[in-house]
């Protein structure tokens, strides 16, 4: 896939979705650029600067990032591991 597009914005989340705004903003300050851009000016700027692999696997690590930093189930495999490992 050559460009980024609107649809592109909305699989990764940064688009149309609950948490849209919070990841989108997330993503242009780990990317160093303005926090607030339309969705137009977004697409316009990420295709000049980036390919579309590199922003696939960009907004991939910062999902998985998101996911583990709110999974119950990852912060309790985290809490056993820490009290397991002060077990004599």
């Amino acid at each position: 896939k050559e460009t980024v597009t609107y649809t592109d914005l909305y699989e990764w989340g940064l688009s149309g979705t609950a948490g849209s705004a919070e990841r989108k903003t997330k993503l242009l300050c780990a990317l160093g650029l303005p926090p607030r851009l339309s969705k137009k000016e977004l697409v316009e700027a990420l295709n000049r600067l980036y390919s579309y692999e590199q922003l696939d696997e960009m907004q991939s690590e910062l999902l998985e990032h998101e996911n583990a930093a709110n999974s119950p189930e990852e912060n309790m495999k985290k809490i056993q591991a820490t009290l397991l490992g002060n077990l004599p």
